[in-house]
């Protein structure tokens, strides 16, 4: 076992997290040891039975001993590393944590392993990072099959198809852990894993975490279900129901595939008269024993499609019922699905942009004063949030577009300083995932970026704080070579949530107005478009804005409601705020 002192010694390399995440997950980690100790008795060290029996309390017992998802989350992520999963055979009898071990073991989504039934209710363990050939080329051809979709609409996909594969569950059968009570990891055909009984128990897992069903667990399932619906040979690579381990699967998949065999030799015979076929059709027809084995080549693959096609059209039928009963539920929580919720304080003022400047003001005084101390990451960090939400709030580009933005010295990144002194953004066109629709290219937009140039004379202050952060702050952050902004999204959207706590929620106080949740950078589109449709612009500028289609602005917009192209509308947005900062 890792004694606790040996845990707090790795670093954010070991548990692949964020450098600017290590004290917070070691804050976590003390934490619930405190709690293991408070419970147990057992606070030098991870107990995993304890770790299991701490997350089956209820939702209450767990608040109010601290035991919140975030901290289960970041104890997760050190055992992943530290390989507690095996059980010694040298452990103290005083020691309750390998009690029952078999019984007691469970497999970790942070460990992404998962637990998948058979016909024979025996458990199959998957690791992800150790998987069969099978999934390991499956989850390889799935990116390799997608990469013309947007990097984090992949991403996601992919993520959605691991947490399917990696949900947690409890192994039934102590036959699967060896003699030192190590998982064993077994190989398992696709076919056993697409099975509507793994569906509903992954959704009733989920829903045991959280109490009800959540867009999550619906986004899942329909990721997985496209990957049925998938009507290409890579898929089908993977599904062979004849070779199922479930004898039930592979009884439907022989009906289907004889049946499927017996009217194609029908059809042609139709097509083409000759007597062979229907004699094939006679003896197929009339015998009474497995035809499988009796088959020729040709006829074992038509045989084999037929099984593939039966089977995959079932999973689709009973996964799109399940997609619908969950899809239901989840909408019956009404506003908690409502993407405009965290943000509707601000857009039910008539200046739904007011509140976020005036906190730019605040957060713009606050640095002048910073600037003048010594330079540190703290400060960046602060600087560079407020640069952020102040360009968001002029040009509404998707959480995609801010994790690209890069600066180079040779001014080919997305953000440079010409040399009149302008902030010059340039986004590559193939950057916006809309980019290849026909509407998008009726846009008329020439080049391979779109370019706006922010005058000096407009926001000679704000470009003035950008050179300072470029020649002095920048490197304090540490982000991958060119990053001008946030390296991932965790980071992003902790820099906005982080902006809106110190400056936005205060401003909204001494207003008098609700604060809206602790909201992402998606929602400033939202924020934009509604300011600029209750100031009485049109659709099609809103729409040009978020170089999006007026019938969304429109059918999204439309309670909010009371053309020049992007260019004039990111002018209007400038003017107008620069207008406010006057006031």
């Amino acid at each position: 076992m890792i004694s606790k002192n040996d845990l707090l010694k790795l670093d954010h390399q070991d548990l692949k997290i964020s450098s600017s995440s290590i004290n917070t997950y070691r804050t976590g980690l003390r934490t619930y040891l405190s709690i293991q100790l408070r419970l147990f008795g057992i606070g030098d060290r991870i107990s995993i039975p304890h770790f299991i029996s701490i997350g089956k309390l209820t939702k209450e017992k767990r608040r109010l001993l601290g035991f919140t998802p975030t901290i289960a989350s970041m104890v997760k992520k050190y055992i992943n590393k530290t390989d507690l999963l095996s059980f010694p055979q040298n452990a103290t009898r005083s020691d309750n944590s390998f009690k029952n071990r078999q019984h007691s073991a469970v497999i970790s989504a942070a460990n992404q392993r998962a637990v998948l039934k058979s016909s024979t209710s025996k458990s199959f363990a998957i690791k992800i990072e150790s998987l069969g050939e099978n999934l390991r080329k499956f989850i390889k051809d799935y990116q390799e099959q997608n990469k013309h979709l947007e990097n984090p609409t992949i991403v996601s996909h992919v993520n959605e198809i691991r947490r399917f594969l990696g949900y947690i569950h409890y192994i039934k059968n102590e036959n699967k852990l060896d003699s030192e009570g190590n998982l064993i990891i077994l190989e398992q055909d696709f076919t056993d894993i697409i099975t509507a009984e793994n569906f509903e128990g992954f959704s009733d897992y989920m829903r045991s975490r959280n109490n009800a069903i959540t867009i999550t667990v619906v986004k899942v399932l329909q990721t997985m279900y496209s990957l049925i619906d998938t009507d290409i040979p890579w898929v089908s690579r993977y599904v062979n129901p004849i070779c199922s381990k479930n004898p039930k699967i592979r009884s439907i998949a022989h009906r289907n595939g004889r049946k499927g065999l017996i009217n194609d030799l029908q059809e042609q015979f139709y097509e083409t008269g000759q007597n062979i076929y229907k004699d094939r059709h006679s003896d197929l027809i009339n015998s009474q024993e497995d035809i499988f084995n009796t088959l020729t080549s040709e006829e074992t693959d038509t045989y084999a499609y037929h099984a593939r096609i039966g089977y995959l059209n079932k999973i689709k039928s009973k996964l799109k019922k399940i997609i619908q009963k969950y899809k239901k539920e989840s909408n019956q929580k009404g506003m908690t699905r409502n993407p405009f919720l965290p943000i509707m304080p601000l857009l039910e003022l008539d200046r739904p942009l007011y509140p976020i400047h005036l906190a730019l003001k605040k957060s713009a005084a606050d640095i002048h004063k910073l600037i003048k101390l010594s330079p540190t990451r703290k400060i960046a960090q602060v600087i560079r949030n407020h640069i952020f939400i102040r360009l968001i709030s002029f040009w509404p580009l998707r959480l995609s577009h801010w994790l690209k933005m890069t600066y180079l010295t040779d001014q080919s990144g997305h953000i440079s300083l010409t040399d009149k002194g302008d902030l010059l953004l340039r986004i590559p066109i193939d950057e916006f995932k809309n980019s290849e629709s026909e509407e998008f290219k009726k846009m008329g937009i020439k080049g391979n970026t779109i370019d706006f140039t922010f005058s000096y004379a407009k926001i000679g202050s704000l470009i003035d704080l950008i050179k300072i952060y470029i020649n002095v702050y920048l490197l304090l952050l540490k982000n991958q070579a060119g990053v001008f902004f946030y390296s991932c999204s965790s980071s992003l959207n902790n820099g906005c949530k982080a902006w809106q706590s110190t400056y936005l929620h205060p401003t909204c106080d001494e207003l008098g107005i609700a604060r809206p949740l602790l909201f992402g950078p998606h929602s400033f589109r939202h924020i934009c478009v509604t300011d600029m449709l209750k100031r009485g612009e049109t659709i099609d500028m809103a729409a040009s804005l978020l170089l999006d289609l007026p019938q969304t602005v429109r059918s999204r917009y439309s309670a909010f409601l009371p053309s020049d192209g992007l260019q004039t509308a990111i002018q209007k947005l400038i003017s107008y705020q620069i207008d406010m900062d006057e006031e």
